[in-house]
């Protein structure tokens, strides 16, 4: 009787997990879902699509506070790398990526899987 209950105690964790999905939660200003405003007073949120390989926008301005939002409309993976910062998780189709610029100065992006994809984020 006691493998009956260790089989679903087994089987009852396997399907929590599943639930969960694994999802990876953001650190410092990294954020998986956007926030009208991006959380600051007065924030703009830029979106940038993945689409054919290709960034939509490669040359981005903005001021401090603003957010970034990338989103993978490609059917293969993507990862953007923001240059000596950070990099997003791997996203899938329909993913979408946050991040915060809070300091001023030019940042370098690419794609991680596709390096010749590339662009600058200029915070003013």
């Amino acid at each position: 009787m006691s493998k009956i209950y260790a089989v679903i105690s087994v089987a009852a964790v396997i399907a929590l997990l599943s639930c969960l999905g694994g999802e990876q939660q953001p650190a410092g200003n990294e954020t998986n879902q956007s926030q009208p405003g991006g959380g600051t007073t007065g924030a703009a949120t830029i979106n940038v699509a993945i689409q054919d390989n290709a960034f939509s926008q490669t040359s981005i301005a903005l001021n401090a506070g603003d957010s970034v939002k990338w989103t993978n409309l490609d059917d293969r993976i993507h990862q953007v790398q923001i240059i000596s910062a950070t990099s997003s998780p791997v996203l899938l189709k329909s993913d979408t990526w946050t991040y915060k610029f809070d300091t001023a100065g030019t940042y370098a992006f690419r794609d991680a899987e596709l390096p010749y994809m590339a662009g600058t984020v200029t915070v003013s």
